[in-house]
């Protein structure tokens, strides 16, 4: 008989888990509560291991009509998570399908049809990680992340892509190339924030959906900007750009995660919903799809629905290590940027306060 197998969350590693499963032979079904698309969604990436997607996928990884490569520009989220989507069979992803219960971890259900095993994979904010794995939550990392992106139309000039750090002040730019031809300036900008005045997330929460103030900044951000980063002329236009148009700006608290347990009965942690880490890592999104790879291991080593509980155990070790080391890696790089009392002293020295809507009149 053919083995089941339901993941839940539609994001980079939840389809890379469908992918390799599907290429075994496992039936798959993806359950994604946001009930479109994510083509047109998301930021950039850094770093794509392309020799391991294609490997995993067993496709090609074209952009603009050849081979992709990081020397076209950074990759673009919506690209990334098309070309898993295109390559599965035409109704494994549920829109539209919230999961809220699974039943009994041994015996693992949704809407009353049973699964041979569920793979949670969805995000650092799931709802159903605390009800059946772990009751381990995300820690503020002690910094906002304003991302901001402009069109390359927009500021056809710019060639300072890079990353740049001021004291405990960090940024970095990115040259974005679409598999469409358009091309964008993204990345952004950390600044340590108090946790008293963030908000944390709700339950359930998908960051590629959810949780981003849109173009609203707070009144001392372009100051602040100006002077910690003037002498990086074109960094500043950029960012000035973002709030004040054409482009765009938006705000995200950094939370931090790493499970302390990945499975319990027939059901695993993967993806976000295992590990959460800084973007300067650089390894989010690559350690999803190096989950992807080790389901594909210990269900390839592990074939059958008899076998389903021995994959399982196959894989929780390598799992954990991998939410672990990321998490540790997370805390390293975010060390430095975390918020200390008196830090609004350096970003904000007026003790300005109001939200500036996109509109610069300083």
């Amino acid at each position: 008989m053919t083995t089941e197998i339901a993941i839940v969350g539609g994001s980079l590693a939840g389809l890379a888990a469908a992918t390799v499963l599907i290429r075994l032979g496992i039936s798959v079904t993806v359950f994604e509560k946001f009930n479109g698309t994510f083509e047109n969604r998301g930021s950039s990436l850094g770093y794509v291991n392309i020799p391991l997607w294609e490997h995993l996928s067993g496709r090609k990884m074209i952009r603009r009509g050849t081979q992709m490569h990081r020397y076209q520009g950074a990759f673009y989220y919506g690209d990334l998570w098309r070309f898993w989507y295109s390559g599965l069979p035409e109704g494994t992803v549920k829109f539209g399908h919230a999961v809220t219960d699974l039943g009994d971890d041994a015996h693992p259900t949704i809407d009353g049809k049973a699964y041979d095993a569920v793979i949670l994979a969805d995000g650092g904010w799931s709802s159903l990680r605390s009800k059946y794995i772990t009751k381990k939550e995300p820690e503020y990392s002690g910094h906002v992340i304003y991302r901001c992106k402009v069109n390359k139309r927009d500021f056809p000039d710019f060639v300072s892509e890079s990353a740049y750090h001021e004291g405990k002040f960090f940024s970095i730019a990115l040259e974005v190339a679409l598999d469409n031809g358009v091309d964008f300036i993204m990345g952004g900008v950390v600044v340590p924030i108090p946790e008293k005045d963030v908000a944390r997330p709700t339950d359930a929460l998908n960051r590629q959906t959810d949780w981003t103030v849109i173009n609203e900044v707070p009144v001392w951000f372009l100051p602040h900007i100006r002077r910690t980063f003037g002498k990086h002329q074109q960094l500043v236009q950029w960012i000035e750009k973002a709030v004040n148009g054409p482009g765009k700006i938006s705000s995200n608290p950094l939370f931090e995660f790493g499970a302390d347990k990945v499975t319990s009965g027939k059901i695993i942690l993967l993806g976000d919903a295992a590990h959460m880490a800084s973007p300067s890592t650089a390894a989010g999104a690559h350690t999803g799809i190096l989950d992807a790879a080790g389901l594909l291991e210990a269900f390839a080593t592990f074939p059958g629905k008899e076998n389903v509980g021995m994959a399982i155990a196959n894989y929780a070790p390598g799992g954990l290590k991998r939410a672990t080391d990321l998490y540790n890696r997370s805390k390293q790089v975010t060390h430095g940027l975390a918020y200390v009392p008196g830090d609004e002293k350096l970003y904000n020295p007026d003790g300005l306060g109001d939200v500036d809507k996109g509109k610069d009149e300083l």
